[in-house]
């Protein structure tokens, strides 16, 4: 799976996923001498990969004399890296075009390398469909990969099918049921694989499921996804997860708090500063500040008001010198709710986080 690798192939992709939580997960990855990828922004659920119109290319290296695989490889690189010229160049049904040829070309071959460029090619070629509004296509090219990797246990290819099934669940976006029944399956697939990456990113899928069913107004089924993110995944140390379960702990708040379950939002906001208030790292303490501004809005729904205000004068004496803006966001909800206590308004808990 691609993006700013070690070795000198050309390895730009597509990139529609969009999760924060996941770079961590790459450099997790990089630090075992897996795949680098560039940054992106924070916007739920979605990029591992960067898109291929924004990638620089690396020269293709050269072919080892006698040795038939590298060469194999190289030709289905070089394929790969034009089909990414034309699609760089606003040349998108051409690229799709050079995609196919690299999979009808080898698609059957036997060489790990080169099987690596053939997923490469599916899973681009279903992201220029995709951006082109040509989702069934798009759907069909992450079906076709599924088929011919399936059962492929290589990581690099595990990684990219993780990826195409993960955009496939973001193409049918407008049937949630069908949404979760493809993050029902990389649950299931992907679940016992000990890759951190991989790991991190069942968590992700599995936020993904939640927040589709919250979305839906299954509150209940939707905090079962939460609860069962903490079980699975509540004793893991590694930052990238840890950071993904203080996220469902406040998804399942926001989906008490849409029940009116206030009580139990607080209790989860508790929760939250038991496990969590220690950590230094910023997405550890956005996630707190939001909690707790969360928990203030939960007290004044239950007529708690001073309790409320306490809470709201906490996170301002704690997160007004940072000057991050996640955290002046959360500074200026507290100090906004505060005031509508003292001035006699109310406080709603956000539909969404």
């Amino acid at each position: 799976m691609p993006g700013r690798h070690k070795n000198n192939a050309v390895t730009t992709l597509l990139g529609r996923w969009r999760s924060a939580a996941l770079l961590a997960a790459f450099a997790l990855a990089a630090a075992s001498g897996g795949p680098v990828f560039a940054d992106w922004p924070e916007t739920g659920v979605a990029p591992p990969w960067p898109r291929q119109d924004e990638r620089p290319f690396d020269p293709l290296p050269p072919s080892p004399p006698g040795e038939a695989a590298n060469k194999r490889e190289n030709s289905a690189a070089a394929i790969f890296s034009r089909a990414v010229t034309l699609y760089r160049e606003g040349l998108a049904s051409q690229a799709v075009a050079a995609y196919d040829e690299v999979v009808r070309r080898f698609g059957d071959s036997p060489y790990p390398a080169t099987r690596e460029w053939v997923i490469k090619a599916l899973f681009n070629k279903g992201e220029a469909l995709a951006e082109q509004g040509r989702r069934a296509e798009a759907i069909a090219a992450y079906d076709e990969a599924e088929r011919r990797f399936a059962n492929d246990e290589t990581l690099a290819i595990r990684q990219m099918l993780f990826g195409a099934l993960l955009n496939k669940s973001t193409e049918l976006a407008s049937d949630p049921w069908a949404k979760i029944a493809v993050l029902d399956k990389l649950d299931r697939r992907f679940s016992r694989d000990s890759s951190p990456g991989i790991r991190a990113w069942v968590v992700d899928a599995l936020s993904d499921k939640g927040m589709t069913l919250n979305q839906r107004g299954l509150f209940d089924e939707a905090i079962a996804v939460f609860d069962d993110i903490d079980r699975r995944f509540g004793k893991d140390d590694t930052p990238v997860i840890r950071e993904q379960v203080v996220k469902a702990f406040i998804n399942k708040g926001i989906a008490l708090g849409a029940q009116g379950r206030h009580a139990e939002v607080v209790a989860v906001s508790n929760d939250i500063e038991l496990r969590f208030g220690h950590d230094v790292r910023p997405a550890i303490r956005e996630a707190l500040a939001r909690a707790l501004v969360n928990k203030g809005v939960a007290l004044a729904h239950q007529g708690r008001h001073g309790e409320a205000i306490a809470v709201y004068n906490d996170v301002e004496r704690r997160f007004a010198s940072t000057d991050a803006p996640a955290f002046r966001e959360q500074v200026a909800r507290a100090r906004s709710y505060k005031r509508g206590i003292e001035t006699g308004g109310k406080n709603r808990l956000p539909a969404k986080n």
